[in-house]
């Protein structure tokens, strides 16, 4: 399948999980890759913290990888979750709202300049 990482190998669990509740999330739908089997590690040594925030109950570890999985079992890599943040409950960027609060700042200064040069131009135009 074109743009996927393939079907997951024998012996090996994964899920997609909504990242907010941590349940499954049906075909095609977009969430937290998590997986489970004989190679996955079982903690940071010395972190608990670390382990705690990774490894969930019955074994899943939280991969941080926002993917879906198509009906056909194929598995879909979209992006990093945990460089997203939400805003207004979408998932996006946070150089995304910078940029839209740069551009949203550049835009009203703009105005402001074009107003202030409309105001001169009236105030300075000799009446006719």
């Amino acid at each position: 399948m074109v743009g996927s990482t393939g079907r997951l190998s024998g012996g090996f669990e994964a899920k997609i999980v909504d990242p907010d509740t941590g349940h499954a999330l049906p075909p095609c739908k977009q969430g937290e890759l998590w997986i489970r089997g004989p190679t996955i590690m079982k903690g940071y040594i010395g972190d608990p913290e670390a382990t705690s925030a990774t490894l969930v109950a019955d074994g899943w570890l939280r991969t941080g990888d926002l993917c879906y999985i198509d009906e056909e079992g194929f598995l879909f890599v979209v992006d990093r979750l945990k460089e997203l943040i939400k805003y207004k409950g979408y998932q996006t960027w946070e150089f995304q709202l910078v940029l839209l609060a740069w551009v949203a700042q550049e835009g009203l200064q703009a105005h402001s300049r074009q107003q202030q040069q409309l105001h001169i131009l009236r105030h300075s135009t000799p009446a006719s």
